[in-house]
């Protein structure tokens, strides 16, 4: 490599997008085949949204470097959000999976993955159900200030950034890019006082008798100081939301109000527990 696209190259780094994307197209003109320049580009116009920007360029980063791992990775994406199905198939098969070529659209589950939502805001992480590498299926029901809702579909990003344990093992935490699909469900803040936590499994199956996704906030919900967030949680720092003594805080997804009255008029039909407060939160 030439000193003087070295000394570009380092110069793009530490600058703005704007400046950057004029620097790297000026490394393409005098070295079309400069990988790193194509990919350090495509990865600017992936930040501001320009998937078929970001494609073309990792697609030319690949070419140049077909052992670029993130390249691929960003094809993958780029592709996803463009329904290039095609595309993203074989992205994706470089990384060991065994999609078939075709424009089909890529469907199931290959597992549960946590994503951390808005990861510039509130960055709560949620567990999911992955779709494929970079779409992924809300699977509990996130809290109102994440700004998400039980079974929204999100494109996450690939590099993992902090773990979480999944049955014993280590899992990667992935970064949310923005939301693909709003689902049609609904949240609600149930909070029932007078409750024991034996009686909340009581209350989770009345919410599953009626189609009603239940999340129980108090028990479930804990924070985590940003190192642990973005590494590997210890337990001194993993704590439960404490609630009011006696009051425990659900979370409940549906389609409408009227499931979740009915959950709650059986609740008290069956424990004569009235000492409910539900908050409509759309």
């Amino acid at each position: 490599m030439a000193i003087h696209i070295k000394i570009l190259l380092d110069k793009a780094r530490e600058s703005d997008d704007e400046t950057a994307v004029k620097i790297y197209r000026q490394i393409l003109n005098e070295e079309p085949t400069n990988d790193e320049a194509h990919f350090n580009i495509g990865l600017i116009y992936k930040r501001q949204r320009d998937w078929k920007r970001s494609l073309y360029h990792n697609q030319q980063s690949a070419k140049y470097d077909p052992s670029f791992q993130g390249a691929w990775w960003n094809i993958g994406i780029a592709a996803t959000m463009l329904k290039e199905w095609r595309i993203a198939r074989r992205a994706w098969n470089h990384f060991g999976l065994k999609y078939e070529d075709s424009d089909a659209e890529i469907t199931g589950q290959i597992g549960l993955t946590p994503v951390r939502l808005d990861p510039e805001g509130r960055a709560e992480v949620i567990w999911c159900k992955r779709i494929d590498p970079a779409r992924a299926q809300i699977e509990n029901v996130p809290t109102i200030e994440s700004g998400h809702h039980y079974d929204d579909i999100v494109l996450h990003d690939g590099a993992p950034n902090g773990f979480r344990k999944l049955q014993g093992r280590e899992v990667p935490v992935f970064d949310e890019i923005e939301v693909i699909k709003k689902s049609d469900y609904l949240t609600f803040d149930i909070r029932i006082e007078s409750i024991n936590p034996a009686e909340t499994a009581a209350f989770e199956k009345i919410c599953q008798g009626y189609a009603v996704e239940c999340e129980n906030w108090t028990m479930n919900v804990g924070r985590v100081c940003k190192a642990c967030s973005e590494g590997r949680p210890h337990e001194r720092h993993d704590h439960k939301l404490e609630p009011p003594k006696g009051i425990f805080r659900f979370g409940l997804a549906a389609k409408n109000r009227q499931q979740v009255e009915q959950v709650l008029e059986t609740w008290v039909m069956k424990t004569g527990n009235k000492q409910i407060e539900i908050v409509d939160l759309g």
